[in-house]
């Protein structure tokens, strides 16, 4: 019964005796910012945050993965986009602690002063978030899960460039994959129906 409904279906999406590939509405890949969530002095320095957690060697990382337009995009859909706060506030405790360091910004720091000031936020360090103070390893451990996911994840969700994390990890995905990303924004009530 379920072939019989989706012949019509099939049908349409026929032209000259073959089929069409569906339109996919994967998310566009952005080589800098300002982005959808992120403002240009994030999205740098989110970008060298994440190739020093992700470095480039003989091996790509997270530059090669364009992990920080991940990052960018989940940003700016729920549920991720509840850690949207905390990263700007992560990104302003990194330029705190490069001054402390006698450079303006994080990003103007080499990369051993970039993974102290890293090693520093791992191991804690009171941070401001609007009115409220946090512990920076909470935004830590979520920088470095959205750097892996963005190294590792489809490509649809505007990481993993040219799928450079699945190579490296020797992956080669099976038909069908997904044509859009996960649409987050709909609301249900307890009890409707999927």
């Amino acid at each position: 019964m379920a072939t019989v409904a989706a012949l019509p279906a099939l049908g349409a999406c026929r032209r000259s005796g073959q089929l069409q590939r569906p339109e996919s509405c994967a998310v566009p890949q952005r080589a800098s910012g300002p982005g959808r969530a992120l403002d240009g002095a994030e999205w740098e320095a989110l970008r060298a945050a994440c190739a020093r957690l992700l470095p480039t060697d003989q091996d790509p990382g997270a530059e090669e993965a364009n992990v920080v337009n991940y990052i960018d995009s989940q940003l700016s859909h729920p549920p991720i986009s509840a850690f949207r706060a905390e990263l700007a506030a992560g990104v302003a405790q990194m330029d705190e602690l490069a001054r402390a360091s006698g450079a303006r910004r994080f990003v103007e720091l080499t990369p051993s002063r970039q993974d102290e000031v890293l090693r520093r936020l791992q191991r804690g360090v009171r941070m401001t978030r609007g009115r409220r103070r946090q512990d920076s390893r909470h935004f830590f451990v979520v920088l470095l899960s959205l750097t892996l996911e963005g190294f590792l994840g489809h490509p649809l969700y505007g990481g993993n460039r040219d799928r450079v994390g699945w190579r490296f990890i020797g992956f080669d995905p099976r038909p069908p994959h997904p044509r859009c990303p996960y649409a987050s924004g709909v609301a249900r009530s307890p009890g409707s129906p999927a």
